[in-house]
């Protein structure tokens, strides 16, 4: 067994040979100590060095130093400020990860081997944990190393992801992610939501509808909904039925609370909230997780998919029962949209703008550097090198590392030779002390470990998900995704992938044939040709890089941005872009040290800790070469078992994330204006192409990227425009999208992606709209005959212009708005000379729309040149007194439009009322009850004179304030009056007031006479009574007063004018007021009704010959008026009688009685006495208290 002595107190990484590349570390030495630094110098010289227009190679260096007595490696942290290092011309050292580490790379356009001498400043407290005395480190107490890894810088820009035939690839744009676009949960008001036990109601259910991305559960700000009852259901009831097809689950990130199901759990469907089907079933693993909760990261497809109006979640048992016996969800999605029908298949492009993924998941767009080869064997031993003990156990195999002799081989069944070309041996032990095992590599027994031959420049394999996390956070990196292992095989953006294309952008291989000088650093390949390790060529990985011997990308195996064994060699471990693997954050990098059990430190929320969320891509040396392809991803989910699963066939590449600078961008329209603050719109409304002129953020000497993006909801929503990958982009279709008399409104703005850099516009806009509509295309008219017109609209704005094509005459809109314009065709435009002659003329019409667009129409009208008759029949109306002006604008005929008409009135009693002489329109308040003659002439025909009789139909009159007859003229004819007496007053706590009474009778009048109308009114105050007869009551307190009569005289003067009086010919009773223990008597009627008490006086009711008895002598009623109340007693109402005033029981407020009601008269009526002037009714009647409020008087023409 051979044996050697490893002193690490320098490691300077030989990755690779000559014929590949060759890091290397040499003259390194410290400069200077001081109480808070130390500059340390270095050259550093690798091969195959370069940077273009596109992206450079870089060297990742950091470093480690040694700790005593406690004895153990940590990372160094270098100064953060970019002037405390300096490097030679052409060359930049760039500090990243808060001091973790340094990236160092050329600043100028070239290619081949670099050297260069870095002088490093290292900051001797910058750890925190483990500070360095200056003392120490200047006295060689503190032993340091500096290590380094070749890397490439995979610039921004988009790209495509999947090729649409390699097993597993990607063809949705969804990436599995639950598109909220489709999502119908939480969408709708109607919708209403439910769960059952202690969070039953809708307030708690909703949560799981908010569409509110929680994941982490936090108690001070809850967004889900919690079942404590099992089996718990959360329902949604959607109103009408629904055919779910696709639905989706969020629960609880962590494993605090671990809060999702034990076993299968369900969707089911109900159409009565009843009886339940089993619409699908599975186990945990379906059941979401992620910190990111919205969208909901995952789709499950309903297996037996049905029309309900319910469905539900259903849980049987809760997982962590013991702890947390609950179920938490943060969202549910469903939707019977069929998305299998929305993606097809086929590569997809990763913009970083409108696929579903996490913002801070890598997906490969914005610019990172990734590890140039595949992490070599050399490079784990040195980490496990500067491991505790315990953690060489975890990154290795475990307690199984004490059984092993000292040259054993490590990894593999067979610990005498080395497995699958994995040459790592444990190389010195010491088993009692506790301190780190020392390992090795010795691929070759033939001479000492770490001998020329003994594998170190070989990829490592037997790698798990484990040591991928430990290393990443051991070295300042971070593991890299699915995605952007894609993005570093794909060409240069917009190039699409072949179907099935490798890494080096072909679909062609050639198996390796065999290796020269294996092991060393120069291992080489035989066979000119051979570009990938695959299908067992050889059993274990070979040296990373071999193939690179050339420019020539097909013979090298090398991707467009220069990184080898993306395809073959080993399988690399990669963060999928599954439920779990999105979980993993861009910008969260390694510490630089590892918990004492070798475990990653960095939080499950930044790195994901469940298994399923790593797999493998690109293919391995005993993969068939169908696994080669970039896009197959049939390794990349459920491939480890848990994070100690070690494969033969496994290696790893790791990265970080380089931020790309953001620069402004502007975008110019058509018409000048450009993107800013505020949106600019162009309209388009022709076929033709319009272009958007876009800047050149960086100037000239830059290659740059595009990617546009189009909005058709105002802003809500964006999508990528297909082939749109210039600085301008020129839109062809817009008309053909949009529909016809439809405003379609585009939004666009532009991304653009440099090496360094990438940029977001502004927003332009784009209005769309095309077509014309018109109301018809021929049209008749008649002088003074309303034609129907011509209307036309627009969906945009527009200028309009109409022509006779016939009278070449220019012809005026009737009416005009920005998109619509109406044309009523009069005989003025038409006439020739003067004359209108029948027949067809032609109109033009012009529509010009902004955007350059004029379109013409040819309409016709056809002329009849004579009018005829208006209207047919007579005409009523009414009149409401209230009314200061009579308006009728509407005097029913079919005449119209613009040509001129006469109106007069010719006969009948106008009084007051005027006509319009042009449009008919009648106004003015006439004090005769009308009957008019109207006449109507057309200017055209001035000998045609059409008249139409006009009959006011009824007049209507309240009571208005104040108080005061109101006229009226009659013409001998046939008339019917009713009057309405108002209600008397309630008692405040007792009695309510009489109502007042109804008459009404036809009169035939021979002559002219003048009326006078008195309408009652309800009481004023307790005190007052209302106008017209009404009576108070002599106190205020708890007391009220009676209704005033309603009457139509022949003589008018004051209300209580005996003259006046006794020329009534109708009158309708006022109500008696209510007293505290008794009612109001009612209007009349012949006689008015009494007022009501238990017991004492009350008010009785006026009749045709005497007014009611009063309890009040002082002030009895009377002819007309009502007697007023004695003390608190209600007052009488007025009438043709008044009714008597009501009395008190001593001074008892609350002993009043009610007033009795005033009587009602009708001349002619039986009961009562004809009106000395003759005038009686015929077909009278008379009812008592029937009417509540004021009084009312209607006269209506019978004739």
């Amino acid at each position: 067994m051979k044996t050697s002595k490893l002193v690490c107190i320098f490691f300077c990484l030989l990755s690779f040979s000559v014929l590949g590349d060759n890091l290397r570390l040499d003259h390194v030495k410290l400069l200077s100590v001081s109480e808070g630094s130390a500059d340390i110098e270095v050259t550093l010289k690798w091969s195959n060095s370069w940077r273009n227009l596109y992206n450079n190679d870089a060297v990742y260096l950091f470093g480690k130093f040694l700790t005593k007595p406690i004895e153990g490696w940590h990372h160094i942290f270098w100064s953060e400020d970019a002037s405390a290092h300096t490097a030679e011309e052409g060359y930049a050292c760039e500090v990243l990860n808060g001091g973790r580490g340094l990236m160092i790379y050329r600043t100028t356009e070239g290619s081949g081997p670099s050297e260069v001498r870095l002088r490093l400043r290292w900051l001797l407290s910058g750890n925190s944990q483990y500070p360095v005395a200056a003392s120490s480190l200047q006295s060689g107490d503190i032993p340091y190393s500096l290590q380094g890894l070749e890397m490439v810088y995979v610039p921004t820009s988009p790209f495509y992801a999947g090729d649409g035939v390699s097993s597993g690839s990607f063809s949705s744009p969804a990436f599995g992610v639950f598109p909220s676009e489709y999502d119908i949960i939480g969408t709708n008001s109607n919708f209403s939501y439910s769960g059952n036990g202690s969070e039953s109601a809708a307030s708690h259910a909703n949560r799981a509808a908010d569409r509110y991305n929680q994941g982490v559960y936090t108690s001070s700000s809850r967004h889900d909904w919690c079942g404590t009852v099992f089996p718990s259901y959360w329902t949604v009831d959607f109103k009408s039925l629904r055919r779910i097809l696709y639905f989706g689950v969020s629960g609880i990130f962590g494993s605090m609370y671990n809060a999702g199901p034990s076993g299968t759990w369900y969707l089911e469907g109900s159409a009565d909230n009843k009886t339940w089907d089993d619409l699908w079933h599975g186990g945990p693993e379906y059941w979401s997780e992620s910190s990111e909760s919205y969208p909901v990261q995952q789709v499950l497809r309903v297996a037996r998919p049905g029309d309900y109006r319910y469905y539900r979640i259903r849980v049987d048992a809760a997982r962590n029962a013991g702890v947390w016996n609950n179920i938490r969800i943060s969202n549910v999605s469903m939707t019977d949209t069929d998305l299998s029908a929305v993606y097809t298949s086929g590569p997809v492009l990763v913009d970083g703008l409108s696929l579903p993924l996490p913002s801070s998941y890598p997906s490969g767009v914005r610019g990172f550097y990734a590890m140039k080869y595949e992490l070599t064997q050399e490079q784990y031993v040195s980490f496990l090198n500067q491991l505790p003990r315990p953690a060489q156990y975890e990154r290795t195999i475990g307690g199984y590392l004490d059984k092993l002799s000292e040259g054993d081989y490590v990894f593999g069944t067979d610990r005498s030779r080395a497995s699958h070309r994995n040459g790592i041996v444990l190389h010195e032990r010491n088993i009692n002390n506790g301190l780190p095992y020392v390992f090795a590599c010795d691929l070759n027994r033939s001479d000492l470990a770490n001998g020329l031959s003994d594998g170190q420049s070989l990829s490592c394999n037997y790698l798990s998900v484990g040591d991928l996390l430990s290393y990443a956070e051991w070295s300042g990196l971070r593991p890299l995704s699915e995605l952007e292992y894609e993005k570093m095989c794909r060409g240069y953006y917009p190039g699409l992938p072949f179907g099935g294309e490798y890494a080096w952008e072909g679909t062609s291989s050639v198996k390796l044939s065999g290796i020269s000088g294996g092991g060393t650093e120069r291992e080489s390949v035989n066979g000119s040709g051979d570009n990938v390790n695959v299908d067992n060529a050889l059993d274990g990985p070979v040296r990373a890089g071999l193939f690179v011997r050339g420019d020539d990308r097909h013979t090298t195996g090398i991707s467009f941005w220069g990184i080898s064994d993306l395809s073959g060699n080993v399988s690399e471990i990669y963060c999928n872009a599954e439920v779990y693997g999105r979980q993993l954050k861009r910008g969260v990098h390694g510490s630089g040290e590892v918990e004492e059990n070798g475990d990653a430190r960095v939080v499950e929320t930044d790195w994901p800790r469940v298994v399923s969320a790593y797999g493998v891509r690109g293919g391995d040396f005993q993969s068939p070469l169908s696994c080669l392809s970039v896009s197959d991803r049939s390794m990349a989910v459920d491939y480890f078992s848990d994070f100690s699963d070690r494969k033969a066939t496994v290696g790893l590449r790791l990265g970080i994330t380089q931020e790309p600078v953001s620069f402004p961008s502007v975008l110019t329209l058509e018409s000048g204006r450009q993107s800013g603050t505020i949106i600019p719109y162009d309209t388009v409304c022709g076929g033709a192409v319009y272009t958007i002129r876009g800047d050149l953020p960086q100037g000239e000497r830059v290659a740059y990227q595009y990617a546009w993006m189009v909005s058709k909801d105002g802003g809500m929503t964006w999508s990528s425009i297909g082939n749109s990958n210039s600085r301008d982009l020129k839109i062809t279709g817009l008309q053909e999208e949009t529909p016809a008399m439809v405003v379609g409104k585009y939004l666009y703005k532009r991304f653009f992606y440099s090496s360094s850099a990438m940029g977001e516009s502004g927003v332009v806009g784009l209005v769309v709209g095309h077509g014309y509509r018109v109301s018809r295309l021929r049209d008749t008219m008649q002088p003074c005959l309303a034609a129907k017109g011509f209307e036309v609209k627009t969906p945009l704005p527009a200028k309009f212009s109409w022509y006779c094509m016939d009278t070449h005459r220019h012809l005026k809109a009737t009416k005009e708005t920005a998109a619509s314009s109406f044309y009523q065709e009069s005989t003025a435009d038409l006439r020739i000379n003067g004359r209108l002659d029948g027949g067809e003329y032609r109109i033009e019409l012009v529509v010009s729309q902004s955007g350059g667009c004029e379109q013409r129409q040819e309409l016709q009208i056809l002329v009849n040149p004579w009018t005829s008759a208006p209207w047919s029949g007579n005409e009523v109306f009414h009149v409401d007194s209230e009314d200061s002006d009579l308006d009728i604008r509407d005097i029913a005929n079919t005449w119209g439009g613009p040509d001129k008409q006469n109106w007069s009135i010719t006969s009948g009693m106008p009084g007051a009322l005027t006509i319009d002489s042009l449009t008919g329109e009648i106004h003015g308040m006439s004090q005769t009850m009308c009957n008019i003659m109207v006449t109507l002439t057309c200017a055209d025909f001035p000998d045609r004179v059409y008249t139409k009789a006009i009959k006011e139909d009824f007049r209507d009159w309240y009571f208005l304030e104040p108080g005061a007859p109101r006229t009226l003229t009659l013409l001998p004819g046939r008339y019917k009056m009713e009057c309405m007496g108002s209600q008397g007053g309630s008692h405040s706590e007792g009695g309510v007031g009489g109502l007042g009474g109804h008459v009404w009778g036809e009169l035939e009048l021979n002559y002219v006479q003048q009326f006078h109308i008195y309408v009652g009114r309800t009481p004023y105050s307790p005190t007052t009574g209302g106008y017209n007869g009404g009576a108070g009551s002599q106190e205020a307190t708890l007391s009220s007063a009676g209704g005033g009569a309603t009457d139509i005289r022949l003589v008018g003067g004051n209300w209580d004018n005996q003259t006046s009086l006794l020329s009534r010919i109708m009158v309708a009773g006022g109500g008696g007021s209510g007293g505290h223990t008794g009612s109001g008597g009612a209007g009349g009627g012949l006689t008015g009704g009494n007022g009501s008490n238990t017991s004492g006086t009350f008010g009785r009711g006026g009749s045709q010959t005497a007014a009611g008895y009063s309890a009040n002598a002082s002030l009895p009623a009377g002819l007309g008026r009502g007697g007023v109340g004695y003390l608190h007693g209600g007052g009488g109402g007025g009438g043709y009688y008044g009714g008597g005033g009501g009395g008190t029981n001593g001074s008892a407020n609350r002993c009043a009685h009610g007033g009795g009601g005033g009587s009602g008269y009708v001349s002619g009526y039986p009961g009562c006495v004809t009106h000395s002037s003759g005038l009686y009714f015929k077909n009278a009647g008379m009812s008592s208290g029937v009417h509540t409020g004021k009084g009312y008087v209607r006269i209506t023409q019978l004739d």
